[in-house]
This record gives C-alpha cells, sequence and structure tokens, in this order.
C-alpha cells in the first residue's frame, strides 16, 4: 500500500486514518478543498491527528521530524530526529499546509469558512503560542497499521459510552487517559470514540502522574 516504504509522511498517516487513503500534504490540501472543508471532513482529520499523537505518546508509534525555532522555518537543513513522547504532549497541533506539528492542539492553516470560490480561499494561522515546531514529520508505517485501523469503524453511541464508564470500578476511574483508551479498543474493538468524548466523561483531573493500569 506503501510501495514497501517503512516510512510515511503525517499527512499520509492521518489521512490514511480519517479517509482510508494515504494522502501527502498537497493531496490531502486538495481533497479538503474539494468538499470545501467539510466539518465532517475535518472532524474525521482532527480524530486521525489525535489517534497518532496519542499513539505516539504512549510510545505506541514512532514520530520523526526537524526541529526548528523559527515561526516560518520550512527545515530543509534541519537534521532529522525522533520526536520526544514527551514533547509530544504539547506539540500536537496538524498544520495542514505543511504536514508538520505545532505547538498547541487542533488543526491549523484552515481556510475561513464559509468561502465564495476557491479564489477566496486564504489560510490564517490561529494564534501562534510558540514558534518553535516540527517539519517533515514522519511515522512508521508498519506501526500504524498494527496499533490503528482506517476511519471505516462506527461511532460509539453516548448510551453504550457512558453505561461502560458507569460500569468501571472507582480505582478504574482514577486511571490515566491512555489506559482507558486501550479499555475501550478492548471493550469495542470495532467502534471509535474520539478523544474529547473521552475526556468529558473523565471530567477535570488534577496534573500529576495518574494511576496505571495493573
Amino acid at each position: 500500500m506503501n510501495g514497501g516504504n517503512r516510512w510515511i509522511t503525517l499527512s499520509e498517516g492521518v489521512s490514511w486514518l480519517a479517509f482510508g487513503r494515504l494522502l501527502k500534504t498537497n493531496e490531502l490540501i486538495g481533497h479538503l478543498a474539494a468538499s470545501r472543508y467539510s466539518t465532517e471532513k475535518l472532524k474525521a482529520l482532527q480524530e486521525g491527528v489525535e489517534k497518532v499523537t496519542s499513539k505516539a505518546r504512549n510510545g505506541a508509534l514512532t514520530l520523526q521530524g526537524r526541529f526548528v525555532v523559527g515561526a516560518a522555518e520550512t527545515g530543509e537543513t534541519a537534521l532529522t530526529g525522533c520526536i520526544p513522547t514527551q514533547t509530544l504532549e504539547d506539540y500536537q497541533a496538524f498544520d495542514i499546509t505543511t504536514g508538520g506539528l505545532r505547538y498547541g492542539t487542533g488543526l491549523m492553516w484552515l481556510p475561513n469558512t464559509p468561502v465564495e470560490d476557491d479564489k477566496g480561499l486564504w489560510h490564517a494561522l490561529g494564534p501562534m503560542l510558540r514558534p518553535e515546531h516540527y517539519t517533515h514529520v514522519m511515522l512508521d508505517y508498519s506501526q500504524l497499521e498494527k496499533q490503528c485501523r482506517p476511519k471505516n469503524r462506527k461511532r460509539l453511541g453516548d448510551l453504550e459510552l457512558t453505561k461502560w464508564w458507569n460500569g468501571l470500578s472507582g480505582d478504574e476511574k482514577q486511571l490515566g487517559e491512555a489506559a482507558h483508551e486501550r479499555m475501550l479498543e478492548v471493550a469495542f474493538p470495532d467502534h471509535d470514540v474520539a478523544r474529547q468524548r473521552l475526556r468529558a466523561l473523565r471530567g477535570p483531573r488534577k496534573r500529576g502522574r495518574e494511576k496505571k493500569s495493573p
């Protein structure tokens, strides 16, 4: 599917999860533009980004990229290295125009919507809290295939999700987010649960190390 190449771009990885297709950065932009950046497409892409960064933070996926300190730097002469898992706690914002990761969360450099025509499209960067960012981000495709599935699984219903949460013991509810994600994958292998929905169930948490599953 990827021509035997073990490494693929972040754009290809998140688009495979969101749309079931390996789309390079320019192809992904074209795919989104063709749908006029529909809410459905953006939501699917956001969930794909969250899944990749979550798996990478847990050490299940390896990400590599070029770290640059200037907001507009492209990283052409920067050295490529593995992105530390702890760094991914902060750099989870997917830059659609470059296929890189920036400080924060969400999708960055989206055009204003609605738009009248393609010539009216322009990209506006959200509030940039830090100029440092990662470019040329790649991931291990074999790991992605093993750890994740394309976006063809059903959305788990609100009633089923609430019932699952209410069925957990007090100690289980105090486990960390990664443990809860693994528990959901085991309990509902054919369904997807967006991270925002899980966090809404978990509620506010104090900063610090959370309990790990036994």
